[in-house]
């Protein structure tokens, strides 16, 4: 579902989808659907999700359909992956919670709480919108 977002995101970011000052034209799930040969059923829920996420808006009616209701350079790639499919974790011991049965044995926990903690650091350093635009800079 999350690739299905990122196409559908930068389908109703595109410059085409301008409308006079500004505003942005609505498409529908099945224009974004067919633009991208993508499952109109996937792509619907997807865009359903976005909306109760609040990254994009809907309409009914003759000029309805969806349309960004928030800048994509205000979204981290954090917060995306967030809401689309929970907090990432490497490890089920990275969100602090170890059921695990090698716990009392194991030497690696706070090797991989640092690592998953730098990849949620770089994931917050970047914006949708660069992601979208192909153009991430990616800080070592």
């Amino acid at each position: 579902m999350t690739e299905y977002a990122l196409i559908a995101l930068k389908s109703l970011s595109e410059p085409a989808q301008l409308v006079g000052e500004g505003a942005r034209k609505a498409l529908s799930a099945r224009e974004i659907a067919e633009k991208h040969g993508l499952p109109f059923e996937i792509t619907a829920k997807t865009l359903q999700k976005l909306r109760d996420q609040g990254w994009i808006e809907s309409a009914h009616g003759v000029r309805g359909g969806y349309a960004l209701s928030r800048p994509l350079a205000t979204v981290s790639f954090a917060e995306f992956i967030d809401g689309m499919e929970g907090d990432p974790l490497l490890t089920e011991c990275c969100g602090g919670v170890c059921a695990c049965e090698y716990q009392a044995r194991c030497g690696i926990k706070p090797f991989m709480i640092s690592v998953n903690d730098k990849i949620r650091t770089l994931l917050e350093s970047v914006k949708l919108s660069e992601v979208l635009a192909e153009t991430v800079e990616v800080q070592s």
